[in-house]
């Protein structure tokens, strides 16, 4: 769910011309990862957000939710 809603935000973000950013999709990416933080695979996401190129968006998010890049459950 984190990596269809990051897709998402990523997506809505680039075709938007105003320059404003949905902050409720946001802050529900930001949410799951700090209420799931302990048991993700952060690496495993990290790897799949590469792959579905959103991985500055992905670096982003983890900073909001002041997770650690690295870190694995």
């Amino acid at each position: 769910m984190i990596l269809f809603k990051l897709q998402r935000f990523h997506l809505v973000s680039l075709a938007r011309t105003d320059g404003m950013r949905d902050d409720e999709e946001w802050n529900d990416i930001v949410g799951m990862l700090k209420m799931q933080g302990a048991n993700l695979d952060v690496e495993l996401l990290a790897e799949w957000a590469q792959t579905l190129d959103v991985a500055e968006t992905w670096r982003q998010a983890l900073k909001d939710a002041e997770l650690d890049e690295t870190s694995r459950a």
